[in-house]
Parts: structure tokens; sequence; C-alpha cells
């Protein structure tokens, strides 16, 4: 009962532990060689099979890019196409000419024969002949003929340099920078001049304006038609302030629906100048 008993380690023991460490050691390096080994071959392997795929992806890219040169240099028409000569046209090869006679064309929304106006919000169902893409028929339903001309809902600007037929239904034909800005208004020829009432007109003369309703100036210069019915034919500067009758050779008589000046020297009651 005094004594404990203690394990001890005999020289045998030690021998067989240092056995056993040095069989475990073996077979790690053992296995380190084997599995480093195998890796090793694994790498390789990848390394290969790289470079190959490497090469027939090079093979494929230049093979790629002689395609892409073949069809830009050839072109081919797609068969779902057809020839303009194997269309409904009837084409001729020596004058250039095509024609369709049997057929009608609709295009709702529009035609542009000439230059497009990258500036212009095109409307609908609308036409366009425009030498400089300058031109903008922007109403439905709008022409423009000219340079810089301007039409807008079911109006048209025919001929002429920057003209604007801006009111529903108006028109301006040929002259400069006329306006038709009344609602069945136009201006004809001349330039500068203004229809800006419900069907009013202005023809010809420089800076003319007709102003009232349904009123007409033709030719001048400067001249305002500014009566509902009234009109100024001819004359400088000079306009009715009332509304009065027809004249002839400068005769004027009272009436409160129609207005006119013959010449600058008309004179009578309710001619006013």
């Amino acid at each position: 009962g005094k004594y404990k008993l203690q394990p001890q380690i005999t020289n045998k023991d030690s021998m067989g532990s240092d056995k056993l460490t040095r069989s475990i050691g073996l077979l790690s390096v053992i296995a380190a060689c084997i599995f480093g080994s195998r890796i090793s071959t694994q790498m390789k392997d990848n390394i290969s099979s790289n470079a190959v795929l490497r090469s027939q992806l090079n093979d494929l890219r230049d093979e790629f890019e002689t395609f892409k040169s073949n069809i830009k240099n050839t072109a081919p028409i797609p068969e779902s196409s057809r020839k303009l000569v194997d269309s409904i046209f009837t084409c001729s090869n020596d004058d250039g000419w095509c024609t369709a006679p049997d057929y009608h064309f609709l295009f709702p929304k529009g035609i542009v024969v000439g230059t497009k106006n990258p500036d212009c919000q095109y409307g609908n169902a609308v036409l366009s002949v425009d030498g400089k893409g300058y031109n903008c028929p922007s109403g439905l339903g709008s022409v423009t003929f000219g340079d810089e001309n301007f039409a807008g809902k079911y109006a048209v600007a025919l001929g002429g340099t920057g003209n604007k037929a801006s009111g529903e239904y108006s028109s301006t034909f040929g002259g400069f920078k006329n306006t038709a800005k009344g609602k069945w208004s136009s201006a004809i020829g001349g330039d500068k001049n203004l229809a800006s009432a419900e069907s009013s007109l202005a023809v010809g003369g420089n800076e003319n304006k007709a102003i009232g309703e349904n009123s007409v100036v033709i030719g001048g210069d400067k001249t305002r038609a500014k009566g509902k019915y009234s009109a100024v034919i001819g004359g400088k500067k000079k306009a009715p302030k009332t509304t009065f009758s027809p004249t002839a050779f400068g005769v004027c008589r009272d009436d409160p629906k129609f207005s006119m000046i013959i010449t600058e020297n008309v004179s009578g009651k309710g001619c006013e100048w």
C-alpha cells in the first residue's frame, strides 16, 4: 500500500515505437512521391492540352477572319430578298428607269424625294421634294416643294424659298419668306408678305399684310388690309381703317361689308388712310 505502480518503458517498447515511426515516415515519403508524380503528370497533360486548345482556337480565328473577308468581298444577295428587276417593277437597263404600271402605292407615313431634313419632325401622310434637306412638312397631310419651306397641318408650301404655310389648310406658292398664318389663308409670290387672318390672301408685292378676316392685299409695298372683307391693291404704306365698298378709278362708296383701295389718290366718304 505504500508503493504505486509506475509504467515503465522498456528498451523493447522503445525499439517498437521507433520502428513504427520510421514506417509511418517511409509510407509518407512513398505516398508523397506517388501523388507528386501523378500531380506533375496531370499538370504536364493540362499544359499540353492547353497548348493544343490554343492552337485550335487560333486556327478557328484565322478561318473566321477569312470567312468574313469572303463575305465582304462577294456580298451575296440573301435568298429571301428579291432584286428590283424581279419585283412588280419593270426596269430598263438602257435608261435606268423602272415603272409599275399595274399598281398603286400606299405610304401612310410619307415620302421625301431628294434629301432628308435632320431637324424636321416629319408628320404623317406627307410629301416633300427637297433638294437640299431644308424643307419641313411637319403637319398631318402636308406638302412642301422648293427650299426651306414649312407646312403645317393639311397645308401646302409649293416653290419659293423660306415660306411658311403654318395655318391649318393654308398655302404658299412661290415667293420669298411669305407666311400664310391664318386658317384657309394663302400667300402667293412677292416677298415677306403675310396673310394672318382666316381666309385672307396676300399676292405679290413687298411686306404686305392681309390682317382682316377675308381680306386681300395685291401688290404694293408695306400695305395693310386691316378690315374684315377689306382689300388693298397696289400703293405704298396705305391701309383702310374702316370697311367700305369696292371702288373704280378712285371713287369710293360706303358699304358696311367691303372695302378696296385702287390708287393712291382715292378719296371719298368712308375712305380713310
